[in-house]
């Protein structure tokens, strides 16, 4: 083991464990660290309280598939390859997420939108409504809400009901955002970075999504709400906030960026919109997902 490797290790306070170094994509050397998933969130702590000492970041990562020998499973995992990527290495999209206008791409997302309410508009006003109905026990009625739907379109319809759900103290069962437990071999990866936000230049999650954009929005995030990247287990990422929204238009901007990345955060379970930001006005961790 190297000095610099075993300095990151015992400062993190991990020594005495089974150790790995991968090459991170060309770019460094990423250290992995055997841990169970009972401690998980506890050696992500100590690891993250000295990354001013590290320099490097630590994700949790697991790896899906028969049990192998823990270092065995990683190197064959190889979470560090490219190929999601379409070869871009680390740098490349560290540089490409700054040219990313964020900002921008969110305000197009939540701009008002005169819709036609055709059959199909009329299909997701009515299951809108029925949302609602089932969370509260009442709704408003389906002339107000398609008024609203034909002039402002889906994010107004959203906007509407949130503030009405929330004015009545209808309550979001916060379930879904219960974090996922791998039932697979784990690693504490130390990365040869230590913003939070590189870390989806390294690591790769949520299927598909453009990982520059990803990066440029984690950035945002940990600016505005201090979240920061604890897992990336497959299609599913985890992180710890320091701070909440700050009230309902904020929530719900919040919620359309998770779902423009994340779209099945909200899709299976059947969570409306404005149900994810009223989650995210009480919530101290995420968890995103998009899967194949």
């Amino acid at each position: 083991m190297s000095d610099q490797i075993s300095y990151a290790v015992e400062t993190a306070g991990l020594s005495g464990r089974r150790t790995l170094a991968l090459d991170a994509a060309g770019e460094g050397t990423a250290i992995l660290v055997e841990v169970t998933t009972r401690e998980m969130v506890d050696t992500w702590s100590r690891a993250r309280a000295v990354v001013s000492s590290t320099g490097r970041w630590p994700i949790l990562l697991t790896s899906p598939g028969p049990a192998l020998d823990w270092p065995e499973t990683f190197v064959r995992a190889d979470p560090f390859s490219r190929w999601p990527y379409d070869g871009e290495k680390p740098s490349e999209l560290i540089r490409r997420a700054k040219q990313v206008d964020i900002e921008r791409h969110i305000e197009e997302l939540m701009a008002p939108r005169r819709t036609l309410l055709d059959e199909e508009g009329e299909s997701r006003l009515r299951s809108e409504r029925g949302k609602t109905d089932w969370a509260c026990g009442a709704a408003p009625g389906e002339e107000e809400l398609r008024q609203i739907y034909k002039a402002q379109g889906d994010i107004g319809l959203q906007r509407h009901l949130l503030a009405w759900e929330m004015a009545r103290g209808c309550k979001v069962d916060l379930r879904y955002q219960d974090w996922f437990t791998p039932p697979w071999q784990v690693a504490l990866a130390l990365l040869p970075a230590g913003d939070p936000w590189n870390t989806y230049a390294y690591v790769h999650t949520l299927f598909e999504a453009d990982h520059a954009m990803l990066v440029s929005a984690a950035r945002r995030w940990h600016e505005r709400y201090g979240a920061e990247p604890v897992a990336a287990f497959g299609t599913v990422a985890q992180l710890l906030v320091g701070k909440r929204p700050e009230g309902q238009e904020d929530a719900l901007r919040l919620a359309v960026e998770h779902v423009s990345l994340a779209i099945d955060t909200i899709g299976p379970p059947g969570i409306a919109l404005r149900w994810h930001a009223q989650a995210l006005l009480q919530l101290d961790r995420w968890q995103l997902h998009r899967r194949p």
